[in-house]
């Protein structure tokens, strides 16, 4: 009778203690399983190609391809968006410089320029008074940055034929500060000056239109930061500023103004949205920025995150894209679920372009984006 009691005893101890404890190792060795095991990132399959470009080489999209100057051969080369080489040409040297719109290369140096279409024929050849500097390309103008002495500058704008349409020189007590096209037939030319004519500096931002004659369409100016560039849609335009981005319509009257002090615009081409990383307390971008802000056409914004350093982002009518060295996060914009791409190597940069984006590693890739 006594054994029968003990053994009752054991068994009522063992479900007691021992049983409980093997539950809460179980949900213990469960919660570090889910927490600490490795992130289950995709694989980037047939939207991802390698590129038979060397690292080194100076690349340009365009076409749905890319344009890039092999330093070693001096030569120039054209490959499709599947990645084989349609055409190209020697004497190319590595101090010449490319830009692009969807059916228009710009290769130039010094005072010459050679524009070419998208089958690497020759459009035009021209030499020009001053030394260009930079080049923003349209389907239907283009303008070219020079320096005219000392510290003078003008932005030259010439049509298809490289024929001089316009000539936009600084105005007394201002200075160029940037330029560019826009446009659906890049049709027309932007620019922003900073004036310094009175006591307190202002930027101003000015858009011309050149489809029968020239007329300035947009103006406005700002005297309570720096502006530094503009995205252009369909009904307004978004112009980034130092502290805030402003949106405005074609008349110049304000539609927001959406706060972005301690952000910065790292590529001029963030897709259908601006997206502006952060940057570090002192207004340099931070050592391991993995914040940026997202912010429409109509102001509205929202802030993503990654866990390693982001090197740049895009955007798309359906997904947010973010860059890392390692990895692409993607988000929808629908439901904002999250999905991870592993890269096929460490990557070092970004090239957006429309559709697309090259990737710049050891190696060149080139990613089909939705």
């Amino acid at each position: 009778m006594r054994t029968y009691i003990r053994r009752r005893r054991k068994r009522n101890i063992f479900k007691k203690w021992l049983i409980p404890c093997i539950l809460i190792i179980a949900v213990i060795v469960t919660a570090c399983v889910l927490i600490f095991r490795p992130r289950p990132y995709q694989q980037l399959g047939n939207e991802i190609i390698k590129l038979n470009i060397p690292g080194s080489s100076q690349i340009c999209p365009f076409a749905s391809g890319a344009a890039y100057i092999d330093a070693e051969t001096q030569s120039l080369h054209f490959i499709d968006q599947a990645g084989e080489e349609t055409w190209g040409f020697t004497n190319a040297v590595p101090e010449m410089n490319m830009a692009s719109s969807s059916s228009r290369l710009a290769v130039y140096i010094s005072t010459k320029l050679q524009m070419l279409d998208n089958s690497g024929n020759v459009v035009f050849t021209a030499n020009y008074q001053y030394p260009i500097q930079k080049m923003a390309v349209g389907n239907t103008v283009s303008a070219m940055l020079q320096y005219t002495g000392d510290s003078a500058r003008q932005v030259l704008v010439i049509d298809n034929n490289g024929q001089t349409l316009d000539t936009l020189t600084e105005p007394s007590g201002q200075n160029i500060i940037n330029f560019g096209i826009f446009g659906e037939n890049g049709s027309g030319v932007w620019i922003i000056t900073l004036d310094h004519s009175s006591i307190t500096p202002s930027y101003r931002f000015f858009t011309y239109r050149y489809e029968e004659q020239k007329r300035i369409t947009v103006s406005y100016a700002d005297d309570g930061q720096a502006l530094y560039k503009p995205v252009f849609y369909s009904s307004s335009i978004a112009l980034i500023g130092s502290s805030e981005i402003v949106g405005i319509d074609y008349t110049g009257a304000v539609l927001y103004r959406t706060r972005a002090n301690g952000y910065e615009m790292n590529s001029p081409d963030t897709g259908t949205d601006m997206l502006l990383l952060r940057t570090g307390a002192d207004g340099q971008r931070a050592q391991a920025s993995n914040e940026i802000i997202c912010v429409s056409n109509t102001g509205e914004s929202l802030k993503l995150f990654s866990d390693e350093k982001i090197l740049g982002a895009y955007s798309t009518e359906k997904y947010y894209y973010i860059f890392a060295q390692n990895n692409m996060l993607r988000y929808d914009k629908g439901n904002m679920k999250k999905v991870e791409f592993t890269m096929p190597e460490k990557i070092s940069e970004i090239i957006p372009s429309d559709g697309y984006i090259l990737l710049k590693g050891e190696s060149y890739y080139r990613l089909e984006i939705d």
